[in-house]
């Protein structure tokens, strides 16, 4: 058996480690900020200026030498389940304000300075990442960082990042302060539309998809139930090392979908659906968690004046029936004389469906006396020798859709001055 060897880690691998784990200062705030909470401040103050960032806590900071040199010092030492962390894993996160500026940490009597773009140079280790350590300060309570920025901040960029900040720690049971207002929300004083041990949901009217808060700090969204709100869980969800995706292993994240799918089954009911709620259909459908008879009322199918039509509807019809592009004047004349339906062609890539369009609804929808393929024409075959000259529509005919740009042409026409 030959020699076992171990494995070695080039020093310069710790400096990229640091330079490029933080996609913006925004997250390296962040990181700051799970920081100070999981060494149990109730309340961090976060100042942003042009030049500078300071992050202030109540936590309990460093206690001694040992715990600087044995938790502040190394890069990647995996934190022990009785330490009960909540964001942490392998002591890697303070590496992303390092990026960004100059850091001087203040934490009881010590104080730890890091320039990563100006360390003083080890001849026996030119690669290595130094800080400066100082013992024996004059007390200090909690945490304070300093962060002289590398690159000055616009005006701009600083009003995005503290809006940014306040949206991702908006549901943090710690009180955070931004530039002296209060960004953060105890989600036990919010009301919701569900809540259960492991999490709080509420559900909203617009298509914005859920946000996902892992512990009151925003991790991901989810579009695919057709549903909106807000998501906080009440214990920590498995997330990936970037933290901004959940492991589908993950037992919280599991409760949180069989909720979100139960709620999601009011859509079937609904006579009138957002963008979402259609696609939350039709991919359940296209996927197998739907049935034909779970979707039949819904109104998922457009047709090339705007209009929405549900299974049910158009096995009603009946009749001939086609495919055109949406706002098709050939298939808004055909619709007008009752000739046949017109559905906007789109539904079949929505469905994922590439074969011959007449057998649409035999393949996917399994109709084969309602809407089959020996009822289906073609556009051309449909408008034959019809007159599509212009003719005069009374308005009570049209559309919703149709009112409305009507409306805004008139609007429109009303502000242009043709004197």
């Amino acid at each position: 058996m030959g020699e076992i060897r171990t494995f070695k880690l080039h020093p310069k691998l710790l400096v990229d480690v640091i330079k490029k784990q933080a996609g913006s200062l925004v997250k390296a705030c962040l990181e700051t900020i799970c920081n100070s909470i999981e060494a149990g401040a109730s309340e961090v103050k976060v100042t942003i200026t042009a030049n500078k960032v300071t992050v202030d806590d109540d936590g309990k900071g460093f206690l001694s030498r040992e715990e600087v040199e044995s938790f502040f010092e190394p890069f990647g030492q995996p934190h022990d389940e009785s330490e009960g962390k909540v964001w942490a894993r392998f002591r890697m996160g303070r590496g992303q304000a390092f990026s960004f500026g100059k850091n001087i940490w203040r934490t009881n009597q010590f104080e730890m300075t890091v320039d990563i773009e100006n360390m003083v140079a080890d001849v026996s280790n030119p690669y290595g990442v130094s800080y400066e350590l100082k013992d024996n300060l004059p007390m200090e309570t909690g945490c304070h960082i300093e962060i002289t920025l590398y690159d000055k901040l616009e005006e701009w960029q600083m009003r995005n990042i503290i809006t940014q900040i306040g949206s991702e720690v908006k549901y943090c049971a710690a009180r955070i302060v931004v530039n002296d207002e209060v960004v953060s929300k105890n989600p036990a004083n919010e009301k919701w539309t569900v809540e259960t041990d492991n999490f709080h949901l509420k559900l909203t009217g617009d298509n914005s998809g859920i946000r996902i808060y892992n512990l009151g700090v925003y991790t991901s969204s989810t579009y695919e139930y057709g549903l909106a709100g807000v998501c906080v869980s009440k214990k920590r969800l498995d997330v990936n090392f970037a933290r901004n995706e959940i492991l589908n292993g993950c037992p919280v994240w599991k409760a949180m979908k069989a909720e979100f799918k139960k709620a999601g089954q009011n859509i079937f009911i609904k006579k009138h659906l957002n963008d979402a709620e259609r696609k939350r259909i039709i991919t359940g459908f296209c996927s197998g968690e739907f049935t034909r008879d779970e979707i039949f009322r819904s109104p998922i199918f457009p047709d090339v004046t705007g209009k929405y039509w549900s299974l049910s509807t158009l096995f009603k019809k009946a009749g001939f029936w086609t495919f055109d592009e949406e706002g098709s004047v050939k298939g808004d004349k055909i619709i007008q004389m009752g000739l046949a339906t017109v559905l906007d062609k789109s539904i079949l890539e929505m469905f994922d469906y590439h074969d011959a369009p007449e057998y649409f609804f035999e393949k996917k929808l399994d109709s084969t006396r309602h809407l089959s393929s020996t009822a289906f024409r073609t556009v051309d075959a449909l408008i034959g020798n019809v007159d599509m000259r212009a003719s005069i529509v009374e308005e009570r005919s049209l559309t919703p859709r149709e009112k409305t740009l009507l409306k805004s042409i008139r609007r429109g026409a009303a502000c242009l001055d043709f004197d």
